[in-house]
């Protein structure tokens, strides 16, 4: 479907293109191959902008939120430990709250929970886990919900939506014709 998209889109005349969903990244490669249109790649920006705020000296040890199907293809795994950070994934019972927020807070409609959506960050976060991290990347559309609803200014971490909404802008701006 995403290949098709990518078609179409290349047929329009697009100048650049925008995957929005994080595990599809992992087939970025391929859908790069068909066009000549560039895409946007999300993983990389997210980590870039984690670079800029969040130095490796600093936040060695960055942890990944995000759904088990971005996990298991490693679509941030790669990217975070090139930057020169140890990357750092929720346990198995911290992952299944972030699923749990992803899948029904979020997408099943049960309702948005600061509560919620803070013990997890604060639980990835808590320097007396043993994968304790310095600083996360909400790697998930879905949490990127989560942080729009419930900012969290005092927590150390990169939206991966939010990064490429605002590259998705600057590209779009330079684009534009004057008048």
């Amino acid at each position: 479907v995403i290949a098709d998209d990518i078609a179409k889109a290349t047929a329009m005349g697009a100048s650049f293109i925008v995957l929005t969903c994080n595990t599809a990244h992992h087939f970025f490669e391929d859908f790069q191959d068909l066009t000549p249109a560039p895409i946007l790649h999300m993983p990389r920006l997210a980590v870039a902008k984690l670079a800029a705020h969040y130095p490796n000296q600093t936040y060695s040890r960055v942890g990944f939120l995000g759904t088990e199907g971005s996990l298991q293809a490693g679509v941030y795994r790669q990217v975070i430990t090139a930057a020169g950070y140890q990357y750092i994934e929720p346990d198995a019972a911290l992952q299944s709250r972030v699923t749990s927020l992803i899948y029904e807070d979020v997408k099943g409609g049960r309702g948005l929970s600061l509560q919620h959506y803070r013990g997890v960050l604060n639980d990835m976060l808590n320097p007396d886990r043993e994968n304790s991290c310095d600083a996360l990347i909400l790697g998930c559309t879905e949490l990127s919900v989560l942080n729009e609803a419930f900012p969290l200014p005092d927590i150390p971490f990169i939206d991966a939506q939010e990064v490429l909404v605002q590259e998705t802008v600057k590209w779009a701006k330079q684009l534009r014709k004057p008048f």
